[in-house]
């Protein structure tokens, strides 16, 4: 160990911090994915975890994260809780080996809806509906020729994904399902053969991944849609409820945790 991590050790031993980690997925082919920083390498990952075990970390699952919450989230040593959104495959593939062989657990925050109905993430789709349709576009008041140049495509995704997360709840679903009409079923199933590692869960890999012991599944809104200041109250009840509703039936368990 280092000078610099003996401090640290000797620093967090002292002060106690409590960490929350946050991530989307691991995958052995990170940097492929239409949005690639969204996902680590297995290595990365890897090295955080030995990294804050070798600091002297306790890795707390979110049942001992509610009991220390009674006390301001004061631990008997620093501590660090591990989550990942959304409910991609290779939180199953590879993520789950990887926390068995550490003994690290996590909770994964799951987007119900694209669970159930096995529909990627909004993000994916709007980016590769941007770049690979033939069609004229004039969405949010966003205009791109059907020609347009591979740097005009990404500008243009850029700027619809800045007004994409400014929508209400329902403006965001209608503005979906305009993406989705910018390419075919056909051209959609093609670029989701091209994509591998940017596959979510199935329902029924879901519930396999509800049985591991160092897995918690909590709730990241059914929909996937933000909720900020233009979310009607109904509407951010109805992602909520919804969501929490869809995972404990299929589960078969309360899902209480909410992300």
């Amino acid at each position: 160990m280092s000078l610099k991590q003996k401090i640290l050790k000797t620093l967090f031993r002292v002060t106690k911090p409590g960490l929350v980690f946050y991530g989307h997925n691991v995958t052995e082919h990170a940097g492929e994915q239409v949005i690639p920083s969204l996902h680590l390498k297995p290595k990365e990952f890897e090295s955080t975890i030995v990294a804050f075990k070798e600091l002297g970390f306790d890795f707390l699952d979110l049942s001992e994260i509610l009991e220390i919450s009674a006390n301001r989230f004061n631990h008997t040593k620093p501590w660090l809780h591990v989550t990942f959104d959304d409910g991609y495959l290779d939180n199953l593939n590879v993520i789950v080996p990887m926390i068995k062989m550490y003994d690290v657990p996590i909770t994964i925050f799951i987007s119900s809806n694209h669970i159930e109905k096995h529909k990627r993430f909004y993000t994916y789709r709007i980016k590769l509906a941007i770049k690979y349709t033939s069609r004229d576009i004039d969405l949010l008041g966003v205009l791109m020729a059907r020609g347009a140049s591979d740097f005009d495509r990404n500008s243009t995704y850029q700027e619809l994904v800045k007004k994409f997360i400014g929508l209400g709840c329902s403006d965001a679903l209608d503005f979906i399902d305009q993406i989705e009409n910018l390419l075919d079923q056909d051209r959609w199933s093609e670029l989701n053969e091209m994509y591998p590692s940017d596959e979510i869960l199935t329902t029924q890999e879901l519930i396999k991944l509800n049985k591991e012991d160092l897995v918690t599944i909590g709730s990241h809104n059914h929909d996937h849609v933000i909720m900020n200041k233009n979310a009607r109250k109904t509407e951010v009840e109805y992602q909520m409820n919804t969501s929490k509703k869809w995972l404990s039936n299929t589960l078969g368990e309360d899902v209480l945790s909410y992300c």
